[in-house]
């Protein structure tokens, strides 16, 4: 698997939904929150990825940012709290193992 190709297509996906209207802004910015509470980072999708250094963690990743974007666009809300995005961190972290 290209980790990298995958990892442009999901964030194309996300992008795309975002810039047609499929999705409200704010869950970009959510994914990020999820992402950086599982990998313990402030750093943006984008940032965390291009830090990650094995496959196996790119693998890891690639399945938290999937789960983080099916969860947030399904929701497709703009008032989730960081009590919410906490819970569902956990959550993916769980589908993961």
């Amino acid at each position: 698997m290209n980790y990298d190709q995958e990892f442009n297509k999901l964030y194309d996906y996300i992008t795309d939904s975002i810039n047609e209207g499929h999705c409200n802004e704010i869950v970009f910015e959510d994914i990020d929150r999820v992402l950086g509470i599982i990998w313990e980072s402030e750093d943006s999708t984008g940032a965390i990825y291009e830090c990650l250094e094995s496959d196996l963690e790119k693998k890891d990743f690639l399945l938290d940012f999937r789960s983080a974007i099916e969860w947030l666009m399904g929701w497709n809300r703009d008032d989730l709290t960081d009590d919410d995005l906490s819970s569902l961190a956990k959550d993916i972290i769980r589908e993961r193992s």
